[in-house]
């Protein structure tokens, strides 16, 4: 039973680390086109349109935050407390399915 909940928390595991990946690179993306943005107009000498470039940031900072979200909360529910652990070997131990380790 324990081999089962190991792979899947290792499974889980990886789609944190996945998903922490993917919003570190859209929050990169995301600069790397706001420079682009800014430095495009200044060299055709005109200006950049600040209020399409601040949108078109934000939406992605936003997507990017949500899944950093998501991960904390993934992440939170995968470690249990030192309490939780021991109410959970007492009721085990309660129930008779296993001996209390020594």
């Amino acid at each position: 039973m324990f081999e089962d909940i190991s792979n899947w928390v290792t499974v889980v595991s990886w789609i944190v680390t996945l998903f922490e990946v993917v919003g570190a690179v859209i929050i990169f993306y995301a600069s790397a086109r706001v420079v682009v943005e800014l430095v495009r107009p200044a060299l055709g000498r005109h200006p950049p349109n600040y209020t399409a470039i601040r949108v078109d940031y934000t939406s992605k900072i936003v997507l990017a935050l949500e899944l950093f979200v998501a991960n904390d909360l993934v992440r939170t529910i995968l470690s249990p407390t030192l309490d939780q652990a021991v109410i959970r070997i007492h009721r085990r131990h309660q129930n008779g399915s296993r001996p209390l380790p020594k």
